[in-house]
């Protein structure tokens, strides 16, 4: 059997990236082998090719959102040491904190990454009866943005045993606005398929396939399409039906399939 070259796909890579950061952890506090740093690199790489070698089964893995577990697994040392944080006793050792962060931070990757790939396996296996190119709301897109940091953020301070204050929230509120008005396009591509929508953003993470049942609305107002999405991340698309071709067939179509589910 010939081994096939690992490729560049993002989620190969984040999972051996995964699989590396938990051997960084647990090989010095184990010290089953003198050389631990080795060790972690080769099991990184390792990871990485073997799960090049069948891309239809990690396609398949995908598709039935096997990455939330596995991305889910990673989150659990950094509740542990919340945990013990709010009740006040060590559920984890000290020097665990920081690298829970870390392995918190790769399986947020490790998901978002499995969503990006997930869209793009259903793309390509279902029937696509449209591709609309979409911009989302900028003020909608700022406050959520806002929310998911602050989130983060806030854990991670929590978590190194800093407090949570007014210049976190600045810091937040202002990369933010950076990001959303300098960095990002807040450009979608958006496929229609029997099951959903496939929102895919241009210019950073966050595909996912959205079913019938969270959109909350297909309208046209003023000329412009508006498709609302529900929780857990209540965005809104938009797009000037002046600039599409057939816009009347376009919205015929869209309101079509949403109906035969």
């Amino acid at each position: 059997m010939r081994l096939r070259p690992p490729s560049a796909d993002s989620f190969s890579i984040t999972v051996a990236l995964l699989v590396g950061a938990v051997g960084a952890v647990l090989v010095p506090r184990l010290g089953v082998v003198p050389e631990g740093a080795g060790v972690v690199v080769v099991a990184a790489l390792v990871t990485w090719t073997l799960l090049e070698q069948a891309p239809e089964r990690i396609d398949r893995a995908v598709a039935a959102r096997l990455y939330l577990p596995l991305g889910g697994g990673a989150l659990l040392p950094i509740f542990g040491v919340m945990g013990g944080e709010a009740l006040g006793y060590a559920v984890l050792p000290a020097s665990l904190a920081v690298p829970s962060a870390g392995l918190a931070l790769l399986g947020i990757v490790v998901v978002e990454t499995g969503r990006r790939r997930r869209a793009r396996v259903l793309r390509a296996r279902e029937t696509v009866h449209l591709h609309l190119s979409l911009t989302e709301s900028p003020r909608r897109l700022f406050v959520l943005s806002v929310a998911s940091s602050l989130f983060g953020a806030g854990v991670v301070r929590l978590v190194a045993g800093e407090t949570v204050g007014l210049p976190l929230l600045v810091g937040v509120v202002a990369g933010t606005a950076v990001g959303v008005t300098l960095v990002d396009t807040q450009e979608v591509d958006l496929y229609v398929v029997d099951r959903g929508l496939v929102v895919v953003p241009r210019r950073r993470l966050g595909a996912s396939v959205v079913p019938w049942r969270r959109v909350r609305a297909v309208a046209v107002v003023d000329g412009t399409l508006r498709i609302d999405r529900g929780l857990p991340w209540p965005a809104r698309y938009e797009c000037d039906l002046a600039l599409v071709d057939d816009a009347r067939d376009v919205v015929a179509t869209l309101r079509s399939v949403r109906r035969s589910v």
